[in-house]
């Protein structure tokens, strides 16, 4: 397994394979049966603790599909997620589709200290799974 630090601040880690080539499969026929929509990013209100899904195309122009979070392939996926990082605060899962041109460039994904994110809380890792059909 591939385990290798690119940047140490931000940490930026490369891991993998993640999946098997089988279960890499598995996910892209999901998604090609799935519903996807133009992408949104949360913006904060006023305030700064309230939020609202945008469509900033100039940020994100990418598509994304909710995946069903009872689908056995997408728990063992949050298993294996929540053992990797010792937690069980996981965001639901999510496919992302970028075209060749498509982007999603810089941005933070920390809100202010004094929000009352429920039972989010701070993200504080994200984690991308490259899964290509090629």
């Amino acid at each position: 397994m591939i385990n290798v630090t690119l940047l140490d601040t931000p940490h930026l880690q490369l891991m993998g394979p993640f999946l098997s080539p089988d279960q890499c499969q598995e996910l892209i026929q999901f998604a090609e049966s799935g519903s996807f929509e133009p992408s949104s990013v949360a913006i904060p209100s006023f305030c700064g603790c309230s939020f609202r899904a945008s469509q900033q195309r100039d940020i994100r122009n990418s598509e994304v599909c909710q995946l069903d979070q009872q689908y056995s392939h997408i728990k063992s996926l949050r298993e294996k997620v929540s053992q990797l990082f010792q937690s069980s605060n996981i965001e639901p899962i999510q496919l992302i589709r970028y075209e060749v041109v498509q982007q999603y460039r810089p941005h933070y994904d920390t809100f202010f200290q004094q929000c009352s994110l429920g039972w989010q809380g701070q993200r504080k890792i994200t984690i991308l799974i490259i899964v290509t059909g090629k």
